[in-house]
């Protein structure tokens, strides 16, 4: 049961701990302290994991937290079977935000937007939408309609600032990710196998690049090791990432990790990171973490991605889907572009993607917000 009474309700659109799941987490814990004790989290209670949970932490955190049905915008929802659960979804939202009566709706994820409109309907005058996906086709112009519900958008990335259609563009403000750092003093991969060592480390949706990645890595002769770490999505079109291994011709030197919620270990024992994405990426986060622990990305050139990355400085980029491209980035590096590009790769991170500018930013913003907020009820 909902709260009586908050400041801000957030509402999200999963229940795992992946990009926007920590981001929010971090948003979190941006808050001033009245409004964090005054927040609730609604989560759905179409999308969790097994294996790590983003209530869980919720939970350790101490912040308030309902799992509830969400007009969650999906693409499995749009057909005639699923307008009876919408309606109902949309009912019981509209009821408790109106018991509930927050000041803010924060609206983590554009799958979220539905909830925009119910919050100014019922009179909330400030809902904030943090864009964390880049609009594509035609389904961009739904998202720009229901987006004119948002009074403030904050952008991951430049890629999802341009993307944006409609009103929604002239609210929006860059709020770059951010990752924190870990607190295990930062190692050098193992040098006893020869060669070089890959990392990719995502969910194995059809987008993500696996297919790319393998193909090139197959091309030839073996480049050295490649991990791969993660799993089929919950949600979305997978692809068989252990059925590509399985055909290929260096199967031997691909080597598989469990899902793991802290990969910092697993970046810590490679050379490079490659995050092959054959669209563009609404940010790319695993490309930070990768920074903070002083590796260099590989990655491919778009979105959120091409910003991160500064080609020959902190990384190489690499054309969407080529993977002759790919190929022949991977057999120019060495172990002292490695160190040299790593090294460059942690300033970065440190510069403009460590928590403590994360938390600057959202300080400020947060201030911001406030300091309105206050003006607007001195008004009435």
């Amino acid at each position: 049961m909902a709260k009586s009474r908050a400041t801000i309700v957030f509402v999200h659109s999963s229940n795992e701990m992946y990009g926007a799941d920590r981001i929010l987490l971090q948003v979190l814990d941006t808050l001033p302290e009245a409004e964090r004790r005054a927040a609730i989290v609604w989560l759905p209670d179409d999308v969790s994991s097994a294996t790590f949970s983003l209530d869980a932490e919720l939970r350790l955190r101490g912040i308030e937290f309902e799992i509830r049905q969400l007009p969650t915008l999906r693409r499995k929802y749009i057909s005639f079977r699923y307008i009876p659960r919408t309606l109902i979804a949309m009912v019981r939202s509209a009821r408790d935000l109106r018991r509930v009566a927050p000041q803010v709706v924060y609206l983590t994820t554009s799958a979220s937007l539905g909830m925009g409109l119910l919050a100014r309907f019922l009179g909330i005058k400030r809902v904030i939408l943090h864009c964390q996906e880049i609009w594509r086709g035609p389904e961009a112009y739904l998202l720009g309609v229901l987006a004119m519900a948002a009074t403030d958008c904050l952008c991951i990335s430049e890629a999802t600032q341009l993307s944006l259609i409609g009103p929604v563009k002239n609210r929006a403000r860059m709020m770059l990710n951010a990752v924190p750092d870990c607190d295990r003093a930062r190692s050098e991969p193992s040098q006893t196998d020869g060669g070089l060592r890959f990392l990719i480390a995502s969910r194995w949706n059809s987008w993500k690049g696996h297919g790319t990645l393998l193909s090139a890595w197959d091309a030839g002769l073996p480049l050295g090791k490649l991990v791969i770490a993660g799993g089929p999505p919950e949600v979305g079109e997978a692809v068989d990432v252990p059925g590509l291994v399985a055909d290929m011709r260096n199967r031997q030197t691909v080597v598989f990790e469990s899902e793991v919620q802290d990969i910092s270990f697993l970046v810590d024992q490679s050379d490079f990171v490659v995050i092959p994405s054959d669209q563009p990426e609404p940010f790319g986060l695993v490309a930070i973490e990768a920074f903070a622990r002083g590796r260099a990305v590989i990655a491919s050139d778009g979105g959120g991605l091409a910003d991160i990355v500064d080609d020959g400085q902190t990384g190489r980029l690499f054309p969407l889907q080529d993977s002759a491209a790919l190929r022949s980035v991977m057999q120019s590096l060495d172990r002292k572009s490695a160190g040299v590009m790593g090294a460059a790769a942690r300033q970065s991170y440190v510069r403009t993607y460590s928590i403590d500018a994360f938390n600057e930013r959202f300080k400020d913003y947060w201030n911001e917000l406030m300091t309105n907020a206050a003006e607007v009820s001195n008004d009435k």
